[in-house]
């Protein structure tokens, strides 16, 4: 009974819930767009850089962000260009201007130590090692042309970028390499199952932990080429001459790297290093969660301020600011080159669970007032009550009802508006529906969670204080 007596004190207090609903709906809407929409982009943005970089988040060894709490023992610092990792070249001022870090900043590999450790976050369901070293390849009277050599797992996005490539059984011929066939059109490429040979650098690991490699020792290997790959980048559009329309080309990643599969690159390295197991200068990361990804990447670098961790759509901003890694040989320079980013980068910060938290404050301090409003004009129906024998806990159960409907129906109204933004990049995603249902019951249950804990502990106090009246409170009234 007194279960149903709270939906009915909502429907004839309607006028004073409304406020104490809308606050809780707005403050619904904050909560799902922090955990789902906001922080997040579309799941499909930025996939083939996601493919090419080897993860949702990339992780550095070494801190290339200022950090304001340490900055009193923070020195300039400058990189030599680093061949096992992207770093310095998403990041050419490293080498160029410096960055503030501290003193004798060392590039270390990653361990199997530091995979576990990013493996215990929530959000992290893969933790890859990305593989790259430095070389030349040459062909039978050219020159040497650097290059880098990349390790490209068996179930990386990056082979749907394959062009064309021998047959299995041609394969088995020799080492067989991929080569890009949007690499600079000054450098010849040598065509599929041509006959090149790949000359590697000595690499060693030195005392301070640091991989080091010496171009004055090296050692060949012959090696066939597969396949060409071309990996797109991204569209530039202008106007044409006339004005009347616009033009448009597609970009391609045009870095000469080779791509070889995990097992020829491994065989590689010990030509290379035979003293020193493989080792990775960089981490790829792989979300649970695609919608809250800026968020994870910084509760990441909160916890390891040691290392530089970015997300790949801020690393995009990156690399497309300085046309870093594709070019274009139609569409005017004005329109696809920029000047390279010399700011002293800053980890992102997430304010809108901040957000979200101040506006269930209010909401709850909302409620609190509407209920003890509520109280005042309610005497009289709480003297009858009392009268016919309820008991204090019957009263407190009755208001706690109010506010429980409260929360419920105003953090689903809110969760209904701004969730369907998250299916869609769900979907855009790929991720299957039985992952999307678990997601969603999860967020729901969350936001529901903390609307009711915020409802019952505003409404707690003013339900007491109802409880407490007496017949004789409500007749001296």
């Amino acid at each position: 009974m007194f279960f149903r007596l709270g939906f009915i004190n909502i429907t004839r207090q309607l006028g004073r819930s409304s406020l104490a609903l809308i606050s809780l709906v707005l403050a619904a809407i904050s909560l799902t767009n922090s955990l789902s929409i906001s922080l997040g982009y579309p799941a499909q943005a930025f996939a083939n850089y996601r493919d090419y970089l080897g993860g949702d988040i990339i992780v550095y060894p070494i801190n290339i962000m200022g950090n304001p709490a340490t900055s009193e023992r923070l020195e300039l610092q400058r990189l030599q260009p680093d061949p096992f990792s992207t770093l310095t070249t998403l990041y050419p001022h490293l080498v160029r201007e410096g960055f503030l870090a501290p003193t004798n900043s060392v590039l270390r590999p990653f361990s199997n130590t530091d995979q576990q450790l990013l493996l215990q976050h929530e959000q992290i369901k893969k933790v890859s090692f990305l593989y790259r070293m430095s070389g030349w390849r040459q062909i039978l009277g050219t020159e040497r042309l650097a290059l880098s050599l990349r390790s490209v797992p068996l179930d990386s996005g990056l082979w749907q970028y394959v062009e064309e490539e021998l047959s299995t059984q041609a394969l088995e011929d020799g080492l067989p390499v991929w080569l890009n066939s949007h690499q600079d059109p000054q450098r010849p490429l040598p065509p599929v199952g041509s006959e090149i040979h790949l000359i590697l650098p000595r690499i060693w690991l030195a005392p301070d932990g640091s991989l080091q490699y010496d171009t004055g020792q090296t050692v060949t290997q012959r090696a066939i080429v597969a396949g060409h790959y071309a990996l797109p980048t991204r569209i530039i559009s202008w106007p044409s001459p006339a004005g009347d329309t616009f033009l448009s080309e597609q970009g391609y990643f045009d870095q000469d790297e080779v791509w070889l599969r995990p097992q020829d690159w491994d065989y590689l390295w010990q030509l290379a290093a035979p003293d020193c197991p493989p080792a990775a200068g960089s981490l790829g990361l792989q979300v649970q969660d695609m919608s809250i990804l800026e968020s994870v990447v910084s509760e990441l670098q909160m916890i390891h301020p040691q290392w530089t961790i970015v997300s790949v759509p801020n690393l995009v901003k990156q690399i497309e600011a300085g046309s870093l890694l594709d070019s274009f040989r139609i569409a005017p320079a004005e329109y696809w080159t920029g000047r390279q980013p010399r700011a002293q980068h800053a980890f992102p910060l997430d304010i809108s669970r901040t957000l979200s938290t101040f506006i269930y404050l209010i909401a709850g301090l909302l409620m609190a007032a509407r209920m003890l409003t509520g109280a005042a004009a309610r005497k009289k129906e709480i003297g009858i009550l009392k009268a016919l024998g309820a008991r204090r806990r019957d009263i407190l159960l009755m208001a706690l009802t109010e506010a429980v409907v409260l929360c419920v129906i105003g953090s689903t109204i809110g969760f209904i508006i701004s969730y369907p933004t998250a299916i869609f990049q769900q979907l855009t995603n790929n991720l299957p529906w039985s992952q999307i249902g678990q997601l969603m019951l999860k967020n729901y249950s969350l936001i529901l969670a903390e609307t009711l804990v915020v409802g019952v502990l505003f409404g707690l106090l003013p339900a007491w204080r109802l409880s407490k009246m007496t017949v004789n409170e409500v007749l001296r009234a």
